[in-house]
């Protein structure tokens, strides 16, 4: 094998579709994000209404990276009475089907998320947490981890907090591993699923177009350069 032969299968392998990435229904990941993005992952099951409406996947090196910490949290840790990357059915929405999320920790009422950020989104959410103790910081997240704590308590668990565990990726010490906590709520999980519903009422409309598009969101404003 040549050098650049090799330097192209390496390349190859770290940007192959990934199950994660070809997953073309809503998950509580995306539920609390920006409601065009939403309204177009949902749309996805409407060709009839969105002909021209596609599920792409776009590789992104920072979510390989994010990809690479999960696999090794869910090979190597040992935690007694932990389930690791289990999955739940959390949500029934009518004319789509069953939403579910799969948690990437759950032992004795506590759900756990793993997170690798880069330094923006690092300093900006330790801040935000400083502010507001004990809120998870970042909308998007703390509606993720809220339903993933519905989840749990559907299927017949107490669910006593909900985590984020955030591994900044360009920190050298495990000093800067941070944890932001807060107790579950099941009404935060509630009135995500309840906005879910309009959005989706919009969809099924055939009025994709009139929904709005966070100002913050990564996709509408950088990557799809949205007017």
């Amino acid at each position: 094998m040549q050098l650049e032969e090799l330097k192209s299968s390496i390349l190859e392998q770290i940007t192959k579709p990934t199950d994660r990435g070809q997953q073309k229904k809503i998950g509580p990941s995306e539920i609390g994000g920006c409601p065009l993005c939403i309204g177009e992952k949902l749309a996805l099951a409407h060709p009839d209404l969105y002909p021209d409406l596609e599920h792409t996947e776009r590789f992104g090196l920072a979510a390989w990276v994010g990809s690479c910490v999960h696999d090794v949290m869910e090979r190597d840790i040992e935690i007694p009475n932990a389930y690791k990357e289990h999955k739940n059915p959390i949500y029934d929405l009518a004319g789509y089907g069953i939403i579910a999320g799969s948690t990437d920790l759950f032992v004795d009422g506590h759900v756990v998320d793993y997170k690798a950020v880069g330094k923006f989104s690092y300093d900006a959410m330790k801040l935000a947490y400083r502010l507001e103790p004990n809120k998870i910081p970042k909308t998007v997240y703390r509606v993720q981890q809220h339903l993933y704590g519905l989840g749990w308590e559907l299927a017949g668990h107490k669910v006593e907090d909900v985590s984020l565990c955030v591994i900044p990726k360009m920190r050298n010490s495990a000093d800067d591993i941070r944890f932001f906590s807060e107790r579950y709520n099941r009404e935060v999980a509630e009135k995500a699923l309840a906005r879910l519903e309009l959005i989706y009422k919009r969809v099924k409309q055939g009025k994709l177009e009139t929904l709005p598009m966070d100002e913050d969101c990564y996709t509408c404003t950088r990557v799809l350069f949205r007017a």
